[in-house]
């Protein structure tokens, strides 16, 4: 058996339940950050674009005064 799947047979149910949990967890945790980031980056370059599309109107109204 490696030295890897040792330490894993050397433990007891408990912990190795615990170490489950915790892999699962830190899988749900990472998910909803990077779901969040795409979300404030999304909203991030939204605003971005409103605010140039905003500059170039206001550039375009103001060219013709």
């Amino acid at each position: 058996m490696s030295e890897g799947l040792a330490w894993l047979a050397q433990m007891d149910w408990a912990t190795l339940a615990l170490l489950i949990v915790g892999v699962i967890a830190a899988w749900f945790v990472l998910r909803f950050i990077f779901q969040l980031a795409v979300k404030v980056f999304t909203c991030g370059c939204l605003l971005i674009l409103l605010v140039v599309i905003a500059l170039v109107v206001w550039r375009l109204v103001q060219s013709r005064y």
